[in-house]
């Protein structure tokens, strides 16, 4: 489980440097999931 968490936060370390460079990672976690729809345009690039 360790590992499938640190993939997942390598990924939105990723998307935050590219994307969304003002918001922290908490934040971003928050908002990612609150609302997972918002990945789908990114993780189709």
């Amino acid at each position: 489980m360790a590992g499938l968490r640190r993939i997942a936060l390598n990924i939105l370390t990723l998307l935050k440097q590219y994307f969304w460079p003002k918001l922290s990672i908490r934040r971003l976690r928050k908002m990612v999931a609150r609302n997972p729809a918002q990945l789908e345009p990114i993780m189709a690039l």
